[in-house]
């Protein structure tokens, strides 16, 4: 029966030993800590008793921290640790909580009393954050308190709006005993083209309605060639039925119907001109349009019109 046990023995051997050690390494960091503190030098000693209360986290360490870090200005950390000091004493046996009343009563009373030097920054975005951004002071990420005071130890902070690893924008604010301020951080310009976009070409806009004016301007062209053929086959049927310009009835159709399609052609004509022309200028003058042109082309009694419209 002995043997079974001896693994387990060896094993909480180990862990008691272990613990031992981290005792000894505490015990040995505070004492460190203790005399920087009561020496003055707060830089060396606060982070030395909060090392030690890492391995041993007993309430009476983290009391002497909180008293660490208010003599060295830390008055937010210092007032976190107050507070957890607190929560440790009300998680004790009240044997053992009993043992730190005094403690408790200057923990409460000092705490208190640094409550209105802690000074506050509220951090604000213009614009909207880009995707994947966040924003952190001094490294911690207050992205969700974005708009809200946040309290912090007097001193300076660097405030970073971060898009992936890169900063988009920063600024170092110096906080006094208890000042609230505030910073703004401009967002910053739209990432390049995400995939699936393309950029828009400069001078887009005008395109459309210069391949529209081409379009019609080669139309035109196209019906008063058309047309003007057609007239001119009327030639013919009017010399036949029409001797000395007098015109028998197939004679003044056909002088009509020349007519009419000889309008037509040369209406035809203008618009193509005037339409190929209007498009010829808007594609030269594309990259230099700040605005999207207006144009058009209507008919009238005088012949084909071009309407056109627009800031360059």
């Amino acid at each position: 029966m002995g043997r079974p046990l001896i693994p387990l023995i060896v094993v909480c051997a180990m862990a008691w030993s272990g613990h031992v050690a981290a005792q000894s390494q505490a015990e040995r960091l505070f004492n460190q800590g203790l005399e920087a503190f009561l020496a003055g030098n707060h830089a060396e000693g606060c982070p030395l008793i909060q090392q030690s209360h890492a391995l041993e986290p007993l309430a009476g360490v983290l009391f002497t921290l909180a008293e660490c870090q208010r003599g060295w200005g830390k008055f937010k950390t210092a007032n976190d640790s107050y507070s957890g000091f607190l929560d440790a004493v009300g998680q004790l046996p009240a044997t053992e909580a009993d043992k730190h009343a005094d403690r408790v009563a200057v923990a409460l009373r000092k705490r208190a009393e640094i409550a209105a030097k802690i000074p506050t920054l509220t951090v604000r975005v213009r614009g909207e954050l880009p995707p994947g951004g966040r924003v952190v002071v001094d490294d911690v990420e207050i992205s969700r308190d974005l708009g809200r005071p946040i309290p912090l130890d007097p001193g300076v902070h660097d405030v970073r709006l971060l898009n992936g690893g890169n900063a988009v924008a920063s600024a170092s604010v110096d906080l006094a005993v208890g000042v609230n301020r505030s910073v703004e951080l401009e967002s910053g310009p739209v990432s390049p083209a995400t995939e699936g976009q393309l950029p828009a070409k400069r001078g887009s806009r005008a395109n459309t309605p210069a391949w529209v004016l081409g379009s019609v301007g080669v139309l035109g062209l196209a019906v008063g060639s058309a047309t003007g053929l057609m007239a001119a086959s009327k030639r013919k049927a009017i010399d036949d039925n029409c001797p000395s310009r007098v015109c028998n009835a197939e004679g003044r159709d056909a002088v009509d119907s020349a007519q009419s399609l000889g309008l037509v052609s040369t209406v035809s004509f203008g618009i193509g001109v005037v339409g190929i022309s209007a498009a010829t200028y808007l594609f030269l003058s594309a990259d230099a349009s700040t605005e999207t042109p207006q144009a058009g082309v209507r008919l009238s009694e005088r012949g084909a019109e071009l309407s056109y419209g627009g800031r360059f």
